[in-house]
């Protein structure tokens, strides 16, 4: 932990010693980062159904038992709830429901960036499905952590169920987090570049064949290889054709109405050249999307 969240954990224990026992505490020797502080939990936990909170956020007092409650009494192995944006928003309709949904459609809107299927922190998930199947993201890795996991958690789920009811409150700050991945990126790509392989590898080791999935795949590659034009060293691209071999140029035309600078990263890539990289870090600059 960083600053005093140790103590103040130590104290809430000793605060409520009837729970004390069933409170245990898990230290690292240093900072490891989130994809492995999240391993150590889930390696350690002993219940049926795992949780994950970050830092910076809070839940309803009620998320766990109604989560809880949802997948014992639907057998699933995922559900995932609705929450609060940084202003207190909900993304909750009127109308407050619970239902079944196709794991495999949720990894298609997840990989196309719908937010509710890439994150760890609204869902309650079955700790076999993960530990199991050794769903974890890279030691390092410190952008799209989250999808790395849930996309593949998804897509091997027997069932998703999900409700409506907002339960968590997310702090979103959209400046720092765009900032702090284009850091990341120009430190080092290996990290984001590893969780595509990842991804890459699942879906040919399960031969694959719903187009959509293939489709949001493809789309997904595109959206890493944008940042990549923006952010990283140029032999990022050189060096990982092979990774972006089903980016095709078919592909990119067929889709070009939605995702223009998706298309423009594309002929960068191919090209490779110099004064393309120069235009597209141009129009990075200029806020032109």
């Amino acid at each position: 932990g960083t600053g005093r969240s140790m103590e103040i954990l130590y104290g809430l224990r000793e605060q409520y010693s009837n729970l004390k026992e069933k409170i245990r505490v898990i230290r690292h020797d240093g900072n490891k980062g989130l994809p492995t502080a999240r391993k150590t939990g889930i390696e350690a936990a002993r219940g049926e159904y795992v949780q994950f909170v970050d830092s910076d956020d809070y839940v309803e007092k009620n998320m766990t038992e109604h989560l809880t409650c949802i997948a014992v009494e639907h057998d699933a192995d995922i559900v995932v709830c609705d929450y609060f944006s940084s202003d207190n928003i909900s993304t909750t309709p009127l109308k407050t429901d619970v239902h079944v949904v196709d794991g495999k459609q949720c990894m298609v809107l997840g990989l196309n960036g719908y937010v509710r299927y890439i994150v760890f922190w609204n869902k309650l998930f079955r700790r076999s499905l993960i530990y199991d199947n050794q769903l974890y993201a890279p030691a390092k890795a410190r952008c799209d952590e989250d999808g790395c996991v849930v996309y593949r958690a998804l897509y091997l789920a027997n069932k998703v169920v999900s409700t409506s009811m907002s339960l968590y409150h997310y702090r979103f700050v959209p400046n720092s987090m765009n900032n702090a991945i284009a850091r990341y990126i120009k430190e080092d790509a290996e990290p984001l570049l590893d969780v595509v392989r990842i991804i890459d590898s699942f879906v040919k080791y399960h031969r694959v064949s719903d187009q959509q999935i293939l489709n949001s795949l493809n789309l997904y590659k595109l959206s890493v290889l944008r940042l990549l034009a923006l952010y990283a060293q140029p032999k990022a691209l050189e060096e990982n054709k092979e990774l972006f071999a089903s980016v095709t140029s078919k592909f990119v035309w067929d889709n070009r109405r939605s995702k223009w600078p998706h298309a423009l990263v594309f002929f960068v890539w191919k090209s490779h050249q110099t004064w393309l990289l120069n235009v597209l870090r141009y129009i990075r600059d200029k806020h032109w999307y």
